[in-house]
């Protein structure tokens, strides 16, 4: 049992990889114009025109097919779930045109990774989903609507964190993000949301690593620091992960 759990988790973690990466290169093409506008992103190699639109599309589609191979190794449940998570990421880039909450937007497929997991380790899922609607498990329905909407949350705050980077030039490009909107009250909208995940990682996990990490974060990061922003942005995903994962495998095994 332990090793077909082992066995799954690697199959995500690589089309996990595969996917984000392609992701991004969807995301940097389709923001070439609006990159050459900003400081921090003018050399990336799209905007500088140093891959074209066209060469980055095949890198796109390379990567998209390396990601389906790890989706087919799943269960057939993981190809529908996967499904909304497509769709909602090719049109992530353009919400940031018409919408000053695309990290709302983004948190719905990233979020989606749950469901992924449960399917690869129970493909009967949609069975036992609607089983659950029917009978009103409540307990393990909110704990599983919990744990989704806290990891929206972490999206939200993780996102909002990285955008504040190029705060003042995307205002000018005509970039639209939750930063933006928020000039000069973000550490409150990430109070916020930061408080709301805690909430709903206690019905869910264990919460206290992740009320301590990000009680530390709003407490101490310079929002107006672009090298502390990329650092949270980064790495503060193990300070996040760890205590949610190890609560997790805790409960998973009883231990």
């Amino acid at each position: 049992m332990l090793s077909e759990l082992v066995h799954k988790n690697v199959i995500l973690l690589v089309g996990t990889i595969f996917f984000r990466v392609s992701a991004w290169a969807w995301n940097d093409n389709m923001d070439r114009e609006y990159d050459r506008r900003v400081r921090r992103c003018r050399l990336r190699p799209i905007a500088r025109r140093v891959i074209s639109p066209d060469q980055a599309h095949v890198f796109t589609a390379f990567l998209t097919l390396a990601s389906l191979a790890c989706l087919y190794a799943l269960p057939e449940v993981c190809w529908i779930i996967s499904v909304p998570n497509i769709v909602l990421l090719i049109f992530y880039p353009f919400a940031k045109r018409f919408t000053d909450f695309p990290q709302v937007i983004l948190g719905v497929p990233v979020s989606i990774g749950i469901f992924m997991g449960m399917g690869a380790v129970n493909a009967k899922l949609s069975t036992d989903l609607r089983r659950m609607i029917y009978e009103g498990d409540e307990r393990h329905i909110c704990a599983t609507a919990a744990f989704y909407i806290a990891n929206m949350c972490w999206t939200i705050v993780y996102d909002t964190v990285y955008a504040q980077q190029d705060v003042e030039d995307d205002a000018k490009a005509g970039v639209r993000s939750m930063a933006v909107r928020f000039r000069g009250k973000a550490k409150t909208v990430l109070r916020i949301f930061s408080i709301a995940q805690a909430c709903l990682l206690f019905m869910s996990v264990a919460c206290g690593g992740t009320m301590a990490t990000l009680g530390y974060m709003i407490l101490t990061i310079d929002l107006t620091n672009p090298a502390e922003c990329i650092w949270w942005f980064k790495d503060s995903c193990w300070l996040f992960g760890l205590p949610v994962s190890t609560g997790l495998v805790l409960e998973r095994f009883r231990i």
